[in-house]
């Protein structure tokens, strides 16, 4: 059924009523808690503000100013969306193995994993799962680099070379001119 009210509505006891629709004004209740069964939609121009007091999602003791919670198995708890379908990042807490934080994005297809922080080590992760450094990078460009400006890095490559395979080389880029002031190759240093 429906409330219809043109002052307000008074109970010492729980109101059940399978939808409520408000326009203008707020809800209040005096004991400083306002319980919402199912659904909460929030349509309208705004601003759309808690005035005061922690928010919950997935949990009914918010910790914070803003907890996320609740059942998540494989997925974090906050997903940051993009207005095209399919275009996400998920960020937080993994708790089906490792409990270990993530960050995935999706463009469009597969979500795929972009950096871990380790629970059991705080190792970082960039291109992997498995860290066994506090930080390690990996992936197929096999660099990492050191960027102060446009033309101004530092940057350590993994380059495939006919023999003794592969190498690593360290560039400096100063004002557009690359140097390589050192070369490892099978144990040697050039």
């Amino acid at each position: 059924g429906a409330v219809t009210a043109s002052r307000g509505v008074i109970s010492t006891g729980d109101i059940l009523m399978p939808s409520l629709k408000l326009s203008g004004g707020s809800i209040t209740d005096t004991t400083g808690a306002v319980t919402i069964g199912s659904d909460l939609n929030v349509t309208g121009d705004g601003p759309h503000y808690i005035s005061q007091g922690n928010v919950g999602i997935g949990t009914t003791s918010p910790g914070n100013k803003l907890t996320v919670g609740g059942g998540f198995v494989a997925t974090p708890g906050l997903r940051l969306e993009s207005v095209s379908a399919g275009y996400y990042w998920d960020i937080g807490r993994e708790n089906l193995t490792t409990g270990d934080f993530v960050f995935n994005s999706a463009q469009g297809g597969a979500s795929t994993e972009w950096m871990r922080i380790k629970t059991t080590n705080g190792n970082v992760g960039i291109g992997t799962a498995s860290p066994a450094r506090k930080l390690e990078v990996f992936g197929a460009s096999g660099g990492l680099r050191i960027t102060e400006a446009a033309n101004y890095y530092l940057e350590m490559l993994q380059v495939y070379d006919s023999s003794p395979r592969y190498r690593w080389d360290f560039n400096l880029n100063d004002a557009g001119t690359v140097y390589t002031p050192m070369t490892f190759r099978a144990g040697n240093v050039g």
